[in-house]
């Protein structure tokens, strides 16, 4: 097997498949990527056995074959090499060594037989359909913040994506929650999506979705209900799926909620950062007092003080002391942007929906804590 290609390129592959290896694995190949050379292409492999990521290459090939080495030394490599040049990366069969070389850097790496590296699965699909990447992207990246880490409940551990219907419409959401907030994003329903059921996707897959796929072209989804697989733009990542049943996820949207104020998103943000200086706790409660005229922000840290400050508002209604774990206000809002936030309150007690002015497809539900 011999083959080069830009020493950009294997970095930015080499950086992405190692994203997926387990840290401190016990048997090497599971932090090994898997390299298979045709004759125009390589297509590099890792897995977490629960998740792969195949992500395929330009390369100029000399001589075809596969073989895997350490994906974290590889992108070490990668990295610390001139990003202008070419490299050359060529398997000695008889020492079993993969040898690297640009310029006159020189590597020599372990091997691992290609037939050793942990296949996730190669069974059917039950069903398949193609959508727009920017609208799958958009929909994982507006939820993913409510993912919960903490809660034991694994199918909260990921984001849900179901055919819905809105209004008289179909669409296609994506929605997450942690029993404290929750965001929901709805995109066009797919026009071949067939009879899809909703699915539970894990926050590693999503995350990788998120960061290295292109915003543009289609993605094909295929799916069974045990995992399911992306391809889109020489990547083609495989995942399992969180089993369980998520939440009946409209019934967490307040319906009777009847005081409607609209926020400068970065005003707020700033005044957020304000208060927060006093505490390096995401979790720190945060007190917004509202009255006709003014919002104050009071932020209590205990051993490091108190901050306050004010943002002048149009708010319809008699004064109101709502309190919030921080991070999923600001969360939020980092996740809207820029433009107006539209807040949707019904008392200090019950939960808000927020939205951005001019976004139907975006709503975020926060949870107030007690005052």
């Amino acid at each position: 097997m011999k083959f080069s290609m830009g020493v950009d390129v294997l970095d930015q592959v080499a950086t992405q498949v190692q994203s997926i290896t387990i840290q401190n694995a016990v048997s090497p190949i599971d932090s090994f990527v898997r390299i298979e050379v045709g004759t125009s292409t390589a297509k590099f492999t890792t897995t977490d056995r629960t998740c792969e990521l195949q992500v395929t290459a330009p390369i100029y090939a000399e001589q075809e074959g596969s073989i895997t080495v350490s994906a974290k030394t590889l992108s070490q490599i990668a990295k610390a090499l001139d990003k202008s040049e070419t490299c050359s990366l060529e398997f000695d069969a008889v020492t079993l060594k993969l040898t690297v070389t640009s310029g006159s850097s020189y590597y020599e790496l372990q091997t691992l037989p290609a037939e050793d590296f942990p296949e996730l699965t190669n069974e059917e699909f039950d069903g398949s359909f193609s959508m727009d990447a920017n609208d799958l992207i958009k929909l994982l990246d507006t939820t993913k913040f409510a993912i919960s880490r903490a809660d034991q409940r694994k199918y909260l551990k990921g984001v849900f994506l179901n055919v819905a219907k809105k209004k008289e419409e179909e669409c296609f959401d994506a929605v997450a929650t942690d029993g404290f907030k929750m965001a929901l994003y709805s995109a066009p329903k797919p026009e071949n999506i067939g009879d899809f059921k909703g699915v539970i996707i894990p926050e590693k897959t999503v995350n990788t979705i998120t960061r290295y796929f292109e915003h543009k072209g289609l993605v094909t989804i295929h799916y069974t209900e045990q995992k399911i697989r992306f391809v889109s733009d020489g990547k083609q990542l495989t995942s399992l799926l969180i089993s369980g049943d998520f939440p009946s996820y409209h019934r967490l949207i307040p319906q009777d909620t009847n005081l409607v104020m609209s926020l400068n998103i970065e005003e707020l943000l700033q005044s957020l950062r304000k208060v927060l200086t006093v505490s390096s706790d995401p979790n720190e409660a945060v007190v917004l007092t509202l009255t006709p005229d003014k919002l104050k922000l009071k932020v209590t840290s205990m051993g490091r003080g108190i901050a306050e400050t004010e943002m002048p508002v149009s708010y319809p209604g008699d004064t109101l002391v709502l309190k919030f774990v921080s991070s999923h206000l600001s969360g939020a809002l980092e996740v809207l942007g820029s433009g107006m936030a539209v807040f949707t309150i019904n008392d200090g007690s019950t939960a808000i929906k927020l939205r951005k002015e001019g976004d139907s497809n975006a709503l975020f539900v926060i949870m107030p804590q007690t005052v």
